[in-house]
């Protein structure tokens, strides 16, 4: 069996590589997820090989690596996220396959603005995908997003040599009525820049969905005296240009930024608190990896997303912002809470980590899954790719 892989995020620097070769770990690439993809296509005597879309000469690398994907032939060919794919690149892809093209979502909708157009999707085979909104399509593989680290909560320092709570996330800024980016506004029917059909409305964010203004608010006034301390960490917060509207109006620092960072988990253990604001509220069953980032750091989170939250962790295992009349109440109840409480909190998450519930978010449950998946469509592939029109 021959297995591709393109992944998420990218920028490697080389057209197609072994896993061996992979830097591990590197920014935020889900190393256990792909190291479970390569040990499945080695364990059913064939290989995997990861190729990147995103060189420094992007005419010459797409070329070399369209070159050594044909020459491959995969028999099961994965696209992570392909938000820098054009459709035509799509279209290449499947027709130098001798198997099946997975599309497989573990972004926010807001990087996915192309996902919900049915001529997209019926370019895939079948599509992975957290959200439940496509259920009853047969071709559809519904599962959560993997977790990139091991479930292993470390203990870390005591409650005491602990600051009170950190924020780490990019701070973006949209522009008017929440547009995106000029290359992303389309009309229905008709294409975007890169081929891909996309609706008017899914040109805009809507207030429910992005949520860095929300983020904002929260980290530059948490209450109503403003005597929380909390730090800010990640691209955005001290002043970088992380939008266009950066050109006409100049980014301001957070006075408690502490600039991008290397080391997340590093960083973590430093806290009692991490707020987790996820960066789109929109898709109930969107739960990225920032609330295990915590819990393996055993960093109790403060949770603000997917809004059924507790049908996926047990509510004992962090401190709901949806619980609380505002942002301001949830963050002074954390103010008040004492060491032995917050030991507490710290006793459900090691039981959590270690439990069954958190093989919902396994690699390992999610590629056995996958590959299940792929031995429906090599029994029977006319069947399978019958119920692509019920997208």
């Amino acid at each position: 069996m021959k297995l591709a892989v393109f992944p998420w995020p990218r920028r490697i620097g080389s057209k197609q590589f072994p896993l061996s070769q992979l830097p591990d770990p590197y920014l935020g690439w889900p190393m256990e997820l792909y190291h479970e993809l390569d040990s499945a296509a080695i364990a059913r005597g064939g290989c995997c090989r990861f190729f990147d879309i995103e060189l420094k000469d992007p005419k010459e690398g797409l070329a070399a690596v369209k070159e050594e994907y044909a020459r491959m032939r995969p028999d099961l060919t994965i696209l992570f996220n392909p938000t820098h794919c054009n459709k035509a690149d799509i279209c290449f892809f499947k027709g130098n396959t001798d198997g099946m093209l997975v599309l497989w979502e573990t972004e926010s909708p807001m990087l996915l603005r192309q996902r919900d157009h049915r001529e997209n999707q019926n370019l895939f085979d079948s599509i992975v995908t957290y959200s439940r909104r496509k259920l009853a399509c047969p071709r559809v593989l519904t599962q959560a997003i993997p977790y990139r680290h091991r479930f292993e909560m470390t203990e870390g320092k005591e409650f005491g040599a602990r600051n009170f709570m950190i924020c780490i996330a990019t701070n973006r800024v949209y522009g008017p009525f929440g547009l995106l980016s000029s290359n992303l506004l389309s009309f229905s029917r008709v294409s975007s820049g890169q081929g891909w059909k996309t609706s008017r409305l899914r040109s805009f964010i809507s207030r429910n969905e992005a949520t860095y203004d929300l983020r904002r608010r929260i980290v530059s006034k948490p209450n109503k005296n403003n005597d929380l301390p909390i730090d800010v960490a990640g691209y955005g917060w001290s002043g970088e240009k992380t939008s266009w509207l950066h050109r006409a109006f100049p980014a301001s620092a957070h006075p408690n930024t502490l600039g991008p960072i290397d080391n997340k988990h590093e960083l973590l253990c430093d806290y009692r608190f991490n707020l987790i604001v996820e960066n789109c509220l929109s898709d109930p069953d969107y739960i990225s990896e920032k609330i295990f980032d915590s819990m393996v750091c055993g960093v109790v989170p403060v949770y603000l997303g997917a809004a059924n939250i507790k049908s996926y962790i047990p509510d004992s295992c962090y401190v709901n912002v949806r619980d609380y009349e505002s942002p301001s109440a949830c963050l002074e109840f954390c103010r008040d809470l004492t060491s032995r409480d917050w030991a507490k909190y710290r006793e459900r998450i090691r039981n959590y980590c270690s439990s069954e519930a958190a093989g919902l978010f396994s690699p390992k449950t999610a590629v056995a899954k996958l590959f299940d998946h792929h031995q429906e469509y090599r029994e029977a592939p006319r069947q399978f790719l019958a119920q692509k029109n019920h997208l």
